[in-house]
C-alpha cells in the first residue's frame, strides 16, 4: 500500500515541476511578443524608425529587408542625380516615384507585420492563461479567493506556532518526570568541619609575588619609555650627550595668555605687555648666558637657528632682539631666512625691500633698515625672493654688511633657516660671534640635534642650546620647573 502512494507523490511533483517550467517559458514568450507589439505600434505612430528595427522582426519578414535595401539604393541614386541635375529632370522624377512606391510597400509590409505580431501575441497570451489556470488548479489556488487565501495562511502560521509550543511542553514534561523519579542517596556526616588556616591560595605569597611583578613592570615600563623618548628634557642630559650648555628654557604659552584687551598678540611681543612674566625672565636669562659664554669678548652678532622647522627659532630670535632693545642696547634684527621669512611676516615686511635687495644692489641701506620707535629696534627684512640663497648669504657683500652692523649696533640678532633641511645657517654661522640652537623640549630627535650641532660648531662658536615649548606639568616629572612653578610665582608679580 505504501509503495504506490510514494510513486504517485513523486509523479505529481514531477508534473508540477514540468508545469512550472512551461509557465515560465510561456511568460517569457508572451513578454517578448508584447515587446514586439509595442515596437510595431511605435513604428506605425512614427516614434520609431526602420533603422532601429530589431533583428527578430527583420528575420520574420524577408520582404522588409529587401524593401529597405531597395529604398537605400533609390535614395543613393537620387542623391547622385541631384548632384548633377535639378528635381525636374526626368531621371530624378522617376527615382522619386520609385521611392514613393517602395515606401508604400514598406508601410503595407509594416501593417502586415503588425497584424502578424498581434496575432502571435494573442496566441502566446492565450497559452500563458491556459498554463497559469492549470497551475492554479494543480496547486489548489484557483478555487480560493483572496480572503480565503489570507485565512488559510493565517491558520497555517497558527498551527506551526502551536506545534512548536506543544513540542516544548512535551520536553519540559519529560524533564519534570525524570526529576520526580530521582531519589537522593542516603548520606551521613563522618566528621564536622572545623575552623583552621586557609590552605590555598597562600595570600602572603600571592601578594608578595604581585608586588614584585608590579614593581618590575613599572620600572621596566619607565625604562622603556625613557629609552623611547625622542628628545632631551633636562640640561644635564644635553651636557652629557652633546657637551654644550642649556642657556635658557622657555615654557609654552597658553592661548589665553596671548590675549591683551581682547586682541591676540604675537608671542615675541608678550614680554612688552608682561615684563615681569616667566617668559620675559627666560629671555633675560638667555641674554645673560650668551654674554657669559665669552666674558672676555662679549658676543655682538648672535645667530639663531634650529635643527628642524617648527621649533620656534624665529620667535626666540625676535624675542631676544626685543629683550635686548628694552635693556637699553642698540639692536638690529636681520631676517636671513630667505626661504621662509617668518620674522619679516611678524612685522608685516614680507613685501618690502630687504636683505636680498641690499646685497644685490637693488636697494640702499637707508631704504632697507627700518627702525621701530616703540620697540627701540631696527629691522632688516628678507626682501625679494632669491633663487640662490646660499650664494647670496655667502657673498662678500654679506660679510661687509655684518661687519658694518657690528660697528653700528651693540647687538645683532640674525635669524636663519633650520640646519637640517638647508646649508644657509652653516654659511652665516661663520660670520657670527656665537650661534644658539633652539630645541623643542622633549621632541627634537637626539641624533638630528647632534648632527646639526656638528655642522655649526666650527671654531667653537656655539654658545649653547635653548629649550623651547617646555611643558611645565611634564617638566615636574623630570625634577625641574623651568621658571613657572608655584614656588616662583611671588617673584613674577609687580
Amino acid at each position: 500500500m505504501d509503495s504506490p502512494a510514494a510513486g504517485t507523490v513523486a509523479l505529481n511533483e514531477q508534473q508540477l515541476a514540468d508545469l512550472n517550467g512551461k509557465l515560465i517559458a510561456a511568460r517569457t514568450d508572451a513578454a517578448e511578443k508584447k515587446a514586439r507589439v509595442d515596437f510595431i505600434a511605435d513604428l506605425v505612430a512614427g516614434k520609431k524608425t526602420l533603422d532601429s528595427l530589431p533583428d527578430s522582426l527583420q528575420s520574420s519578414s524577408s520582404m522588409m529587408g529587401a524593401l529597405r535595401q531597395k529604398l537605400a539604393d533609390a535614395s543613393q541614386r537620387e542623391a547622385d542625380l541631384l548632384a548633377r541635375y535639378n528635381r525636374s529632370y526626368p531621371a530624378v522624377v522617376n527615382v522619386e516615384a520609385e521611392k514613393r512606391d517602395i515606401e508604400r510597400s514598406i508601410a503595407a509590409e509594416t501593417q502586415r507585420m503588425a497584424e502578424s505580431v498581434k496575432s502571435d501575441y494573442a496566441l502566446a497570451k492565450a497559452r500563458l492563461d491556459a498554463i497559469q489556470k492549470a497551475m492554479e488548479e494543480a496547486t489548489g489556488q484557483g478555487a480560493l479567493n483572496n480572503d480565503d487565501t489570507v485565512k488559510l495562511r493565517e491558520l497555517e502560521r497558527t498551527a506551526a506556532v502551536n506545534k512548536t509550543l506543544f513540542e516544548e511542553f512535551l520536553q519540559k514534561a519529560k524533564i519534570t518526570d525524570e526529576k520526580s523519579t530521582f531519589r537522593a542517596r542516603d548520606v551521613r556526616v563522618i566528621m564536622p568541619a572545623q575552623a583552621g588556616d586557609q590552605s590555598f591560595p597562600n595570600k602572603r605569597k600571592v601578594l608578595l609575588t604581585a608586588l614584585l611583578a608590579g614593581l618590575g613592570l613599572g620600572v621596566g615600563g619607565a625604562f622603556v619609555m625613557e629609552m623611547l623618548r625622542a628628545g632631551f628634557t633636562s640640561p644635564r642630559e644635553v651636557e652629557q650627550a652633546l657637551g654644550v650648555p642649556v642657556l635658557a628654557s622657555v615654557r609654552r604659552l597658553k592661548k589665553s595668555e596671548l590675549v591683551q584687551d581682547g586682541k591676540s598678540i604675537p608671542v615675541p611681543f608678550y614680554q612688552v605687555h608682561h615684563p615681569l612674566s616667566p617668559f620675559s625672565e627666560s629671555l633675560r636669562t638667555l641674554r645673560s648666558s650668551i654674554h657669559m659664554s665669552d666674558v672676555d669678548r662679549p658676543p655682538k652678532v648672535i645667530l639663531v637657528t634650529s635643527a628642524r622647522p617648527g621649533e620656534g627659532k624665529t620667535t626666540i630670535a625676535v624675542s631676544l632682539a626685543i629683550s635686548a632693545a628694552f635693556a637699553g642696547m642698540k639692536v638690529a634684527l636681520v631676517d636671513a631666512d630667505l626661504r621662509h621669512p617668518a620674522a619679516s611676516r611678524i612685522f608685516k615686511l614680507e613685501q618690502e625691500n630687504g636683505l636680498v635687495d641690499l646685497l644685490t644692489g637693488a636697494a640702499t641701506a637707508d631704504k632697507v633698515l627700518r627702525f621701530y620707535k616703540d620697540l627701540k629696534l631696527t629691522i632688516v627684512p628678507a626682501g625679494s625672493k632669491s633663487l640662490n640663497p646660499p650664494d647670496v648669504l655667502g657673498s662678500e657683500r654679506m660679510k661687509a654688511l655684518i661687519a658694518n652692523l657690528r660697528e653700528t649696533f651693540d647687538y645683532v640678532v640674525v635669524d636663519t633657516p633650520p640646519v637640517g633641511p638647508v646649508i644657509d645657517a652653516v654659511i652665516v654661522a661663520n660670520l657670527a660671534d656665537k650661534t644658539i640652537l633652539v630645541v623643542e623640549w622633549a621632541s627634537t630627535p637626539r641624533d638630528l640635534l647632534e648632527t646639526s650641532l656638528k655642522q655649526v660648531s666650527a671654531q667653537k662658536r656655539v654658545a649653547g642650546i635653548v629649550f623651547n615649548f617646555v611643558n611645565q606639568d611634564r617638566a615636574k616629572k623630570y625634577g625641574a620647573e623651568y621658571y613657572g612653578g608655584k614656588s616662583y610665582e611671588k617673584y613674577y608679580s609687580a
